[in-house]
């Protein structure tokens, strides 16, 4: 399955503390503002066919962001972005980035993003800035029932 998210990559952002009277208080700031335009993003990308992993799989995310290129930059600098001789090693950051979407997914897509155990990023320059999800259901090593009771009694370091 893949999701296209049109716009600029969204990082995840700091969560925030305030003072009301003599307590403090965490909130984030992205749950009210960011993130409902993006899960509604995800639930109309989904429409047409609707998916929800079940909470027992494994899946395997691989995002790729494509962030916009500065009005400022000269044709050369331009097209060297595009080319991918100029890295996009500034930020937003990978790791904010990826928290931002699989934390949007919640609920939508998936139970929770703990069910993803593997993952991919990819940063690149593109003329039209974007988010693109791939998702992927990992397979199961061991698929024959009788075989699974025989690798339950002996760990890798036994075997070998």
């Amino acid at each position: 399955m893949k999701i296209v998210i049109d716009g600029d990559p969204i990082p995840k952002k700091r969560h925030r503390c305030r003072c009301i009277g003599k307590h403090g208080q965490a909130y984030d700031e992205q749950a009210s503002s960011d993130m409902p335009i993006v899960r509604s993003i995800m639930h109309r990308e989904i429409k047409n066919s609707p998916v929800f992993f079940d909470p027992n799989l494994s899946l395997i995310v691989n995002f790729t962001f494509y962030l916009p290129i500065n009005e400022s930059d000269s044709t050369a600098i331009r097209n060297a972005k595009l080319w991918g001789f100029i890295k996009p090693n500034k930020k937003p950051d990978f790791d904010n980035l990826i928290k931002f979407y699989c934390d949007c997914a919640n609920g939508v897509l998936w139970r929770d993003d703990s069910m993803v155990v593997k993952s991919t990023s990819t940063k690149v320059y593109s003329d039209y800035p974007r988010t693109e999800i791939e998702i992927k259901v990992e397979k199961e090593l061991v698929e024959d029932k009788n075989s699974a009771d025989i690798w339950k009694l002996l760990s890798p370091d036994e075997w070998l």
